[in-house]
């Protein structure tokens, strides 16, 4: 579930900015915070 979140909200980022933004940085803060 909580995945399934961060995968759509990842996506939108995707989509809007054009361009990634160092994803495994905000993937890794992401984890810890759980």
């Amino acid at each position: 579930s909580m995945r399934l979140q961060f995968v759509e909200f990842f996506s939108k980022f995707y989509e809007s900015g054009g361009k990634p933004f160092r994803p495994f940085e905000l993937e890794s803060k992401f984890v810890e915070f759980v």
